[in-house]
């Protein structure tokens, strides 16, 4: 009896965990059907796009109300962002205007999402929001082939009141004989105060279209972050820009501003005459090349250059030594093509400045957001070293078998500082948005000779930060401060070694927290700050002898003697045992090294000098 009794318990346990597993799997397959299935272009408005809207979302405004759309990261359901449809004011009492996934003016749609005629399709999207009484409409407008024909009405939709709280809907439709192209319209009317309130705002992210409707119904995690893309990298394109900008920095800015007249350089083409100044780009930076400044290198994210640096290509005049006399290379004289594919471009850079000619050479590869440059030329024309004009708060130089040299602007006396080993060089770029680091990195340290132009107090450069006020420790800075460190340098070891500066865009690839306060030997500080993706990251401490007391008006003078301490950090949390007595001003928190469970699509320092050195 016993013995029965024990086998039926096993067979429940058996079948309840059959359901668990029959319950996990299809959960999992409707996810993954999601993500194959779904036609709605950047659906979880990860990529920025024209006007501050998503790639591939448009706006629509049927008669003067004003409005505003766009992404933003504060109100987000999955990822990094959503997409917000604000009403600020109304025309004669009444709000008219929407929300497109795809493109549309609201008339016509040539560049909608591409639809096959008489089939069924699921939709569905997740929103929130405040203000609305009368419901927001949420259905397919539909084109023909030439993206005329507009039917804004004949399909029902689903019809909704944002609330406060995320909710998911589902939907689905067949579409007409003759419609081959669509777009998903979030449509607002009502009145004033009986319908909509002035301000009122509603958030959409996580939006699925296509013919599954597992994968519409499927849900997705809030707060998880979308699979990592499995498209292959866009080619490497040069861009004749078709315009010579007369300004003494960052010259692509305003090219940017005016991408309608760029033109590429066909691929394979090397003898080709530019009009214009010159571009570079992959799908994490532009290169940039100009008959006025300096060259310089803008860093992409979601597909928008979020931040610049000028490079110096630098040419000793008479020895070299730390701060000796150099020259630096100066606005381009020309440009060489030397290759040209969609996989790698090649170019050849001749700047000169007074009697002092210097070649370097730039390679780009399509898969990686770094720039390798090299030393060219005759040996009387070869650049000594590279300088990034990176204007940092904090520059850094691994040190794996030991403590982090570490350089703070805020801290440290102004001069320059040369570290007497390491493996590689980052700097912190601090702002309250687009917070990363960029890496330097060389065959050999010894050779390389790396050092930071610290230029602290009144006296020095100006640091520039992302604007708003904040916290002395945090990411969230003030817009400017005296001083930086204004450059980082490093050599060309024997003018044949190359150099290589990258940047990993992934917010949050680093944090700092700010203590400040005294600490005994003994005591376990431990962050609450949680790392975003599994890998080897870095904690360095800084354990100061006096508390730091000029906030941003540091004097560039006074001396605040402090000691660093490192250790990796495999699992997320990051404890530190303190060794000695002192006041525990900050702790840098930084991503160094993959591990297995790192995703593919987030690069690390590490592997950048693993490319530099020729290992995978």
């Amino acid at each position: 009896m016993q013995k029965m009794s024990m086998m039926r318990t096993a067979t429940i346990l058996l079948a309840a965990l059959a359901a668990v597993i029959l319950v996990s799997s299809t959960v999992c397959l409707a996810a993954d059907d999601r993500q194959a299935s779904n036609i709605a272009p950047n659906p979880s408005a990860e990529k920025a796009g024209a006007n501050n809207l998503p790639e591939g979302w448009s706006y629509y405004q049927n008669t003067n109300t004003p409005a505003g759309a766009g992404m933003t990261e504060k109100v987000r359901h999955s990822g990094d962002c959503s997409t917000f449809l604000k009403v600020t004011d109304f025309d004669e009492g009444v709000a008219n205007t929407g929300l497109a996934v795809g493109l549309t003016t609201g008339y016509k749609g040539p560049k909608a999402i591409p639809v096959k005629p008489n089939t069924k399709y699921y939709f569905s999207f997740y929103i929130k929001g405040e203000g609305f009484t009368r419901k927001v409409t949420v259905r397919p407008w539909t084109f023909k082939a030439d993206g005329g024909g507009r039917d804004h009405k004949s399909i029902p939709g689903v019809k909704v009141v944002p609330t406060d709280k995320w909710t998911h809907h589902v939907g689905s439709f067949t579409t007409g004989a003759e419609v081959e192209r669509l777009v998903l319209m979030f449509y607002v009317w009502g009145k004033k105060d009986r319908d909509i309130r002035p301000g009122a705002i509603f958030y959409v992210d996580d939006v699925y279209l296509g013919v599954s409707e597992a994968g519409a119904k499927a849900e997705v995690p809030a707060g998880s972050q979308p699979k990592p893309t499995t498209r292959p990298a866009g080619p490497v394109r040069i861009w004749d820009v078709g315009k010579k900008y007369k300004v003494n920095y960052f010259a692509l800015y305003r090219a940017f501003k005016h991408k309608d007249i760029w033109k590429q350089v066909p691929h394979g083409k090397v003898d080709y005459k530019f009009q214009g100044d010159i571009a570079i780009e992959n799908d994490f930076l532009y290169m940039g090349f100009t008959a006025v400044s300096q060259d310089a290198i803008y860093y992409k994210r979601k597909g928008q250059a979020i931040a610049g640096d000028i490079l110096y290509r630098c040419r000793y005049t008479k020895q070299i030594k730390l701060g000796g006399l150099i020259k630096y290379a100066g606005r381009a004289k020309y440009v060489r093509i030397l290759k040209n594919t969609p996989d790698e471009v090649i170019v050849e850079h001749h700047g000169k400045r007074g009697k002092h000619p210097i070649v370097t050479t730039y390679r780009i590869v399509k898969d990686k957001p770094w720039v390798q440059v090299r030393s060219a030329g005759k040996s009387s024309e070869k650049a000594h070293m590279l300088g990034l004009h990176g204007k940092l708060r904090i520059g850094l130089i691994v040190v794996e078998d030991g403590n982090d040299f570490v350089v703070d602007s805020l801290r440290d006396p102004a001069k320059r500082y040369a570290p007497p080993k390491g493996r590689l060089v980052i700097g912190f770029r601090e702002a309250i948005k687009t917070p990363f680091m960029y890496v330097m990195t060389f065959p050999d340290f010894a050779g390389a000779h790396p050092y930071f132009y610290c230029d602290s107090g009144p006296g020095g450069d100006t640091m520039w930060c992302a604007q708003g006020p904040g916290k002395l420790g945090g990411l969230e800075t003030p817009r400017k401060w005296d001083g930086c460190i204004t450059a980082t340098y490093v050599r060309f070891a024997n003018q044949k070694a190359p150099v290589v500066i990258g940047a990993p865009t992934h917010l949050h690839n680093w944090h700092r927290d700010h203590p400040d306060r005294p600490i005994k030997k003994g005591q376990v500080y431990t962050s609450k700050w949680k790392p975003p993706y599994p890998g080897r990251w870095r904690m360095t401490v800084r354990i100061a002898e006096k508390k730091y007391d000029q906030g941003f008006k540091y004097d560039g003078k006074t001396k605040f003697p402090a000691k660093y301490f490192s250790k990796d950090v495999y699992d997320g949390n990051f404890t530190f045992r303190i060794p000695i007595d002192g006041h525990l001003d900050y702790v840098i928190m930084y991503l160094y090294d993959r591990t297995k469970d790192t995703p593919a699509g987030i690069l690390t320092p590490m592997d950048q000098y693993r490319w530099t050195v020729g290992k995978k």
